[in-house]
């Protein structure tokens, strides 16, 4: 309100103008991934990233995987066209931060999925540029669990009740029913529409760009009113929100015709092979990888070419 302005304004005169002029913002760049494992098909992955600063233009990453992996197997080639398509938009800038929300994450696979991915992630950055090692923030979140928010009973508790005696959203709890030697906690963050709210719980399981506890939570929780779906907050991270919603729409279009799949190996080749200069820079990104591959190539979830990048899923 105009407490938040006036303060504001009183730190910005602080500032002196030519201290103010050489402040660099550090930019960054959000990945949502999503992993959904069929019976008949192996599984399908779904990874988007941020294109810019609004958070409101995303890029999609779409593949599919052997049945039985818990990991996201081209998660190389889903960092490597992220960062490009963030780098072209950006008009040659490279995120300074890159944050990562990864779902469908049970207990038992957090850290083979931390060990592997990451290490994935950071082979993306280097066989872009061996110098660009940014720091990296990872945060498993799933509402796959049975835990439940209630409204306090206690004197004032009524405060925090909503019309459908839900928890207000921004409830967050991360003491008493969590671990003590782990960085996760519950996050109600929107309104119940009918029945009781599921919260999220976000676990942070690398934290090199440095939130904190409360960094991380706000962090999380203001992004929950970034969907573009709606206009109120979403009880899940948009990015991945994006990833679960375009993995959805892969599955219909695969139980449509299944017939259609090409026998590409992911869509960042099925990018390579267009024409000019994006086709080029997918050609370099194919060979920096070299021509080794493991088994036979997965085909390309039907979606094409020219959409796969983009929000097909809205």
């Amino acid at each position: 309100g105009e407490r938040s302005d006036e303060s504001d304004i009183q730190r910005q005169q602080s500032i002196p103008k030519e201290v103010a002029e050489e402040v660099e913002v550090p930019t960054y760049i959000i990945f949502g991934c999503d992993l959904l494992q069929t019976d008949d098909k192996g599984g399908i992955a779904a990874v988007v990233s941020s294109l810019d600063g609004t958070l409101g233009r995303w890029h999609s990453f779409v593949a599919l995987q052997p049945k039985g992996i818990t990991h996201i197997t081209s998660t190389t080639e889903a960092v490597k066209d992220g960062l490009m398509a963030y780098f072209r938009r950006n008009r040659g800038v490279k995120p300074d931060r890159i944050v990562f929300f990864r779902s469908s994450v049970s207990d038992g696979d957090v850290e083979g999925v931390k060990a592997l991915e990451y290490v994935m992630a950071r082979r993306a950055c280097f066989e872009l540029d061996p110098e660009y090692v940014p720091p990296m923030t990872w945060v498993a979140c799933r509402k796959a669990h049975g835990t439940r928010l209630l409204p306090s009973t206690s004197a004032g508790g009524a405060a925090a009740l909503d019309r459908k005696g839900n928890t207000v959203p921004g409830v967050l709890v991360d003491s008493g029913i969590t671990l003590p030697h782990s960085f996760h906690f519950y996050l109600n963050s929107h309104s119940g529409i009918q029945g009781t709210n599921r919260p999220t719980h976000y676990q942070v399981l690398i934290d090199e760009i440095g939130f904190g506890g409360d960094g991380m939570q706000f962090f999380a929780y203001w992004l929950c009113y970034l969907f573009q779906r709606c206009t109120r907050s979403v009880s899940l991270c948009p990015a991945v929100y994006y990833a679960a919603l375009a993995i959805a729409r892969i599955q219909i279009l695969m139980n449509a015709d299944p017939n259609k799949w090409s026998q590409s190996e992911s869509s960042s080749d099925d990018a390579g092979r267009r024409g000019g200069k994006e086709g080029q820079e997918g050609k370099k990104g194919r060979e920096s990888r070299g021509t080794k591959k493991e088994g036979k190539a997965m085909p390309q979830p039907p979606v094409h070419r020219d959409i796969v990048t983009k929000m097909f899923y809205i």
